[in-house]
């Protein structure tokens, strides 16, 4: 358990860390994280895989969604902290697959989930972390939706983006010329996100990240 450091504390910020550890479970899995990714984060991470993990901000008192007409509600909830924006491009760096809904990509109309997007100071320890996991280059992006109500014009779904809908929604994508690649599962206009999941796991993605 890490929250974003203090920096008006001598410990904190001024050694290094962006993130300080509150509390940690023993014996938890370690990746082999470079050493600037591992001072930042205030030492090591790792997941026992395969494995889904959820990745969002939350206030102090436990909002993580605003409403309404907002638009990126986790940057106005964070305020933009770089210790957040720090964990955000690691988790999304350990990661074969980022999945998010349809609402998401339309509330963040300029977001590539890229480390130089949100993080461009360490890039190069991004992609060296991606390396010594064994992944590839950038993880696969998916957009799920079950009504097919997708913004095809958003920057994201560039090359090897994947629409996962179902028959429905695929077929109404289609209808709009659609020329990102569509994965159907299911019909009707509600997705299960338990075959996405499973289809994801099936396709060898060991390390799932929602947002």
């Amino acid at each position: 358990m890490s929250a974003a450091a203090d920096a008006d504390r001598p410990d904190a910020r001024s050694s290094g860390r962006l993130l300080e550890r509150l509390y940690e479970v023993p014996d938890l899995p370690r990746w082999p994280l470079p050493a600037r990714l591992e001072r930042l984060h205030d030492g090591g991470l790792g997941f026992q895989r395969p494995v889904v993990c959820a990745n969002f901000v939350a206030s102090l008192d436990g909002v993580v969604a605003l409403g309404g007409a907002h638009r990126d509600d986790g940057a106005l909830i964070s305020g933009g902290d770089e210790g957040d924006r720090f964990l955000m491009t690691l988790l999304r760096s350990c990661a074969d697959v980022i999945v998010v809904g349809a609402g998401t990509l339309r509330d963040t109309p300029r977001g590539l989930w890229t480390a130089e997007e949100l993080f461009p100071s360490a890039v190069s320890e991004f992609a060296e972390l991606r390396r010594r996991l064994g992944c590839e280059p950038r993880p696969l992006f998916v957009v799920v939706s079950g009504s097919g109500a997708v913004d095809l014009d958003h920057p994201a779904l560039g090359s090897g983006a994947i629409v996962a809908a179902t028959a429905t929604g695929a077929a109404a994508l289609r209808r709009r010329g659609a020329t990102v690649a569509i994965e159907t599962l299911g019909t009707g206009r509600r997705l299960d996100m338990r075959r996405v999941l499973l289809w994801l796991r099936e396709s060898g993605h060991a390390t799932i990240l929602i947002e």
